[in-house]
């Protein structure tokens, strides 16, 4: 009887991808062939900030034209994807973000 139960259940294996949804702002650190990684998304541009790395490609041309010492204010909604960034610039992997909404504030 206690074989049937196990047989029954289903373990999740479906890997859980990180999401966030907020205010914040989008930056640059320069191009991608010039050693930056390309687009950003911050919550602050103050003190210590968790940047994630966004998908070039995803950025309409409204939100890509700033310099590297601009930002924009933006509404999001991202989620993690499985392509790394290839840098060396932290401890473990760093992912690239899916754009899945964005809207200026």
């Amino acid at each position: 009887m206690i074989s049937i139960c196990f047989l029954g259940c289903k373990k999740d294996n479906t890997e859980r991808l990180e999401t966030y949804n907020g205010d914040g702002f989008i930056y640059t650190d320069g191009s991608l062939f010039s050693g930056g990684v390309g687009w950003y998304f911050a919550e602050s541009r103050v003190g210590q900030w968790k940047a994630l790395p966004l998908k070039e490609s995803q950025l309409s041309t409204e939100f890509k034209n700033i310099t590297v010492a601009d930002s924009i204010a933006v509404t999001v909604s991202l989620r993690q994807t499985k392509l790394p960034v290839g840098c060396d610039c932290a401890p473990g992997t760093v992912y690239f973000y899916d754009v899945i909404s964005i809207r200026k504030r």
